[in-house]
């Protein structure tokens, strides 16, 4: 890979790596993306990145106030999942002006994620993200597979908790409830 802005992070990404077109674009508009956003709390020395045994990426953006607070890109031959706090997109094996948009607004704090629960557990979560100037985007509902029966008790009561997470400020989730 040929040195440029934002080199600092993922800086363990050994530069001699063999890397797929694909995989070194993402790795590229991650890092410029960082370096032009320079967020406070995703500072150089909380992101990590390797190349597996299988010749995929694993990014990952850890918030510097609360570690358990990332944001990981795991992409490969064909697969691609982009993680966050309570949700997950999958892309195939594209990377595309999406995903760099999903994360500039978890990193800056245009999303509003809400999570839905039946009797104290996570059902789904929703995500919204948002762009400079506005635009809005909804993104596929993260559903967790392992409480999909209480999903289906439909005429039972479920809560809502709305929040954010952002890479701007601590910490790096805010429910937004608390907030009214």
């Amino acid at each position: 890979m040929q040195p440029g802005p934002g080199d600092d992070f993922f800086a363990d990404l050994p530069r001699d790596a063999e890397l797929a077109p694909e995989q070194r674009q993402a790795v590229h508009d991650l890092r410029g993306l960082l370096h032009f956003l320079r967020p406070q709390f995703a500072r150089p020395q909380d992101t990590t990145g390797s190349v597996t045994s299988y010749g995929e990426i694993d990014l990952a953006i850890a918030h510097a106030a609360d570690p358990s607070v990332r944001i990981e890109l795991h992409f490969g031959d064909g697969y691609l999942r982009l993680r966050w706090p309570g949700g997950e997109e999958h892309g195939g094996g594209d990377w595309d002006h999406r995903h760099v948009e999903t994360v500039e607004a978890l990193l800056t704090g245009h999303n509003l994620q809400t999570l839905r629960f039946r009797f104290g557990r996570l059902l789904w979560a929703d995500l919204e993200t948002w762009d400079e100037h506005g635009r809005r985007r909804r993104h596929h509902r993260t559903w967790k597979a392992r409480h999909l029966p209480l999903a289906s008790l439909v005429l039972l009561p479920q809560s809502c908790r709305p929040r954010s997470i952002s890479f701007t400020r601590a910490p790096g989730v805010v429910d937004l409830d608390s907030k009214r």
